[in-house]
């Protein structure tokens, strides 16, 4: 990061780790490194003045959930309190052969959170979102009259 500012005058606004619990971490120690993984991410990000983005896994709960949320997270759990946001994706089969999923607003250290946005996506074409919208009651009443999604419960 450094050397793109200093010989091509480039500062990134955002920088997206694909993915950090792939970065070197000792297996030994995998939860205690996780976390130290992550605080030194973040401390990079605010001393560049950077977002920074990063995928994670999350855990075997997370495959059935019908809301994958934060205690759904793989490792370590003080990835959630490290992290300035956390967006989970959840997608039934139904939701998949429509190209639909769902975003969560898991956490948010300076914004509104625990809300749920309903997304399409055509992978076919490379896009992750083509059309977003908030779901309110009357649009998950309607996904699932349509069985694209089941009734709401908490995981």
């Amino acid at each position: 990061m450094e050397s793109l500012e200093q010989e091509k005058g480039f500062k990134p606004d955002l920088t997206i780790i694909d993915y950090a619990d792939l970065m070197k971490l000792d297996a030994a120690m995998l939860r205690v490194d996780t976390g130290r993984l992550y605080r030194e991410l973040r401390g990079i990000a605010v001393s560049k003045d950077t977002a920074m983005v990063s995928a994670s896994q999350g855990n075997r709960e997370s495959e059935t959930a019908n809301v994958v949320r934060k205690t759904n997270v793989a490792e370590d759990w003080s990835k959630i309190g490290t992290a300035d946001g956390v967006l989970t994706y959840s997608q039934t089969e139904e939701e998949h052969r429509l190209g639909l999923a769902r975003l969560y607003a898991a956490a948010m250290r300076e914004a509104e959170d625990q809300y749920l946005v309903l997304i399409s996506q055509a992978y076919k074409i490379g896009q992750f979102c083509t059309d977003s919208t908030m779901m309110s009651a009357h649009v998950i009443n309607e996904m699932i009259r349509v069985g694209a999604t089941k009734p709401p419960r908490n995981n």
